[in-house]
């Protein structure tokens, strides 16, 4: 027999300063068809969430100044989704199951998004920025997948009107039949791109200037299954682009 387990938590921020600057949130979670919802209003908040099971689901949302989240699932069809205002951190791992998704929404400056999957067809997004608010400085996005059938989303949009915009993404895919997809929009952005297995796709954007790109991609040689294809655009000034493509 299932077991449904629920829990929402919802912090605003108080009128004291003292309880402004310490809301917390812990939240544990071990059965099936888990539901998470933490709410933070406010800055320097904390939220931790852990889920062992199946069907588990968190959402997390963070609105203010130097909030952290850390968060971790082991179970089948997750999904998490956080949105997050200035300079946030925010470590996600998805473990021991099939069909993980995760998406990380941040929007301000000096944000770290860290995504760790482990299973086959795998989902994440990230976003960084939002050029309606004058994207971030020093945005920082890593993705680890390990596994068949994943995908990875990466948006960044860099702070155009200021001299350091030092936004960087890196990725590392292993197992068969990945694709990635992203852009980088802004100044002086670096992407790094490990893809080891095989029929790999890459389609990668990058707009503004100074921006540099590196991809691997490696595999089996054995037979049809072996279609790595990658397709770089880049629009601006002092661009580079390395591509290597290898069959053992």
């Amino acid at each position: 027999m299932k077991k449904l387990s629920l829990v929402t938590v919802l912090i605003l921020t108080m009128s004291s300063l003292t309880l402004a600057q310490s809301n917390t949130a812990d939240v544990s979670q071990t059965g099936d068809d888990n539901f998470t919802e933490v709410k933070q209003i406010g800055k320097a908040n904390d939220a931790a969430t852990e889920q062992t099971g199946n069907s588990g689901e968190i959402f997390v949302t963070q609105n203010g100044i130097e909030n952290i989240l850390e968060a971790f699932q082991d179970g089948d069809d997750d999904l998490t989704t956080w949105t997050l205002g200035n300079r946030n951190e925010i470590y996600f791992s998805q473990t021991g199951g099939d069909q993980n998704s995760g998406t990380v929404n941040q929007q301000g400056n000096q944000n770290i998004a860290t995504v760790d999957q482990v299973g086959s067809r795998n989902r994440a997004e990230v976003t960084q920025g939002d050029a309606a608010f004058g994207g971030s400085k020093f945005a920082k996005g890593t993705i680890t997948q390990s596994g068949n059938d994943n995908y990875a989303e990466v948006a960044q949009y860099g702070n155009v009107g200021s001299y350091h915009s030092s936004n960087s993404y890196t990725l590392t895919q292993d197992g068969e039949f990945h694709t990635v997809f992203g852009w980088q929009e802004g100044k002086n952005h670096s992407a790094m791109i490990d893809q080891d297995g095989t029929a790999q796709d890459l389609e990668f954007e990058q707009y503004g200037n100074n921006n540099s790109i590196d991809v691997i991609q490696s595999g089996l040689l054995s037979g049809p299954g072996v279609n790595n294809s990658a397709y770089i655009m880049q629009d601006g000034m002092d661009n580079s682009a390395v591509v290597n493509q290898s069959t053992f």
